[in-house]
């Protein structure tokens, strides 16, 4: 029973990640000046038409935030879909896009 109950325990807190996770997706693209392209130029700053490790460590230390490189590596691991360690941009819009429109229902649904 232990095992099942640390599992349940896992899977209850993914669920709780993603809900936060859309969340703030759906603030973040109602935003006024929100522009997608815009902001995967801005983290893929030398052109490469890529964002990998590299790239979102700079873009991390521009805003002023101190990542482990393992976890930046983490990160670029769970949004790319085809697993060549970078994030084309059809992969970051997939990832920074929610899967619904802002509303306050949905807001309301996530909190809970």
């Amino acid at each position: 029973m232990q095992i099942e109950r640390a599992l349940a325990k896992l899977i209850e807190l993914e669920l709780s990640l993603a809900g936060q996770s859309e969340m703030l997706k759906q603030e973040l693209t109602s935003c006024f000046d929100f522009n997608i392209d815009l902001l995967y130029r801005e983290i893929d700053d030398c052109g490469f038409k890529f964002v990998d490790t590299c790239a979102l460590n700079r873009f991390l230390h521009k805003c002023g935030i101190a990542v482990k490189q393992s976890r930046i590596v983490a990160i670029i691991r769970r949004l790319d879909l085809d697993a060549d360690a970078r994030l084309s941009f059809s992969e970051f819009n997939e990832a920074i896009v929610p899967q619904e429109a802002y509303t306050k229902k949905s807001t309301k649904t996530f909190k809970k």
